[in-house]
């Protein structure tokens, strides 16, 4: 009939990885102390960071990425963001 669908994801899936994000926010706050942004930070910053490395694998990609290659490289892009931003912080402080 009709599809609710934010970013090409199922709502289901974009609340799934939510939920998975927040708690690997409460990780990345239990491993990162006052690097890192808090546990609601941490997930906002690494769900955005995987909305928008997937949007943008899968549009720049010129033959489309399989499935099972998207995913890994979205997520891998994610933490790459929440460590530049804790790496930003960090040297924020020291100057």
């Amino acid at each position: 009939m009709f599809s609710i669908e934010v970013f090409g994801l199922p709502i289901l899936i974009v609340l799934v990885f939510a939920a998975a994000f927040y708690f690997m926010g409460c990780a990345m706050d239990a491993l990162a102390a006052e690097s890192g942004f808090g546990p609601f930070g941490n997930m906002l910053i690494l769900f955005t960071g995987f909305l928008t490395s997937r949007m943008a694998l899968d549009a720049l990609a010129s033959p489309p990425l399989p499935w099972e290659w998207l995913m890994p490289a979205a997520v891998g892009c994610a933490f790459t963001g929440l460590i530049l931003a804790m790496l930003v912080k960090l040297l924020g402080r020291m100057a």
